[in-house]
Order: C-alpha cells, then structure tokens, then sequence
C-alpha cells in the first residue's frame, strides 16, 4: 500500500487515511485521560492538568495548554525526535516547531564532527551496499533524508546522552 497509495486511498476508511497522517500536529484529536495503562476518556482542553497523564491529543491544545500554564504570552518550543518525517518534517512545516533531530547514523557512520565513539549498532546502521545515510555514493548529492534534516531541524545529534555529557554552557556548530 505504501508503495502505490493512490491505489488504496480512496478505498480506505476515514480511520486509517486519518491513521497514515502525523495526526498529533495536523489534526485536531481529543487528549485521553489514563490512569496506568487503561484509557478513561476524552479530556477537554479546559480539563488538562500539570502532571496528568494523556494519550493522543493534539499540537494545538498542547500548546496553549502551556502556554496558559507557562504564563508567557507567545512561548517558542523545541520538539526533539528521531523520526524525520512524524517528529522533524511535519512539526517544523505544519506548526513551525524549531526541531532536533536524533540521529544514530551520526555517530555510526563517524561523520559531521563524531568520530571519537563508535555506535554499537553500526553493523546495522551503516550500509556498505547503499553507502551513507547523508551523502549519495553515486551521484555524490546529499540524501533526502538528510535534506529534511537540514531543512527542517536547527540541529541534529547522535543521541540524548551525548547532549547529557555537554557542559551546559556549550555551544553548537552552526552547521551539520
């Protein structure tokens, strides 16, 4: 299905076409209360509280859930995530969300400046067939992926742990 979408699109229930979509920033969903794992039921945005614990929901909400809470008129906000389409591409176009990439292939693939550690996945994240995850070995242009973390993200990082181990007072390349 993914391969020819325009084969299925149609044919799809509102359910799934609206499954397929980064949902949370695009969408205007209902938070879900929970209590542990079990669902309790739609939350209003008037309803939320600090230290509850939802599911679902969605970016507008959120948003002036905080920056109710924050007592900033017009706070700015940094989503960080590992999925360039879902968590850098959408939040960045649809909300003009300033973004953070987490990117394993970083450190794997000891590039843009990481080359003191080695990932210990790097069997399975680097590719001796397809070449780097950032640069094409054919045509010697950056990827798409790589692109859309560019574009979209003011900065990329090969995991929270090597933010962690910064002072707090470092200061990053303008450029990745």
């Amino acid at each position: 299905m993914k391969a020819n979408p325009e084969k299925y699109y149609y044919k799809c229930s509102d359910a799934l076409i609206k499954w397929l979509k980064p949902g949370f920033f695009t969408m205007k969903r209902d938070f879900i209360g929970l209590d542990g794992s079990k669902e309790t039921g739609p939350v209003a945005l008037k309803d939320l509280t600090l230290g509850g614990i939802y599911s679902h929901g969605n970016w507008t909400d959120l948003k002036e859930f905080l920056r109710t809470h924050s007592k900033i008129p017009e706070p700015t906000f940094l989503y960080v995530g590992d999925n360039l389409i879902q968590d850098i591409y959408t939040p960045n176009v649809h909300c003009q969300c300033d973004t953070v990439t987490v990117c394993e292939e970083l450190e794997a693939e000891r590039t843009h400046g990481f080359t003191e550690n080695w990932h210990p996945d790097e069997q399975f994240l680097v590719s001796t067939i397809w070449g780097s995850y950032f640069n094409c070995k054919v045509t010697d242009n950056i990827t798409n992926w790589y692109h859309i973390m560019k574009t979209h993200s003011r900065l990329c990082v090969p995991s929270l742990e090597y933010v962690a181990s910064l002072p707090i007072d470092y200061e990053f390349p303008a450029n990745f």
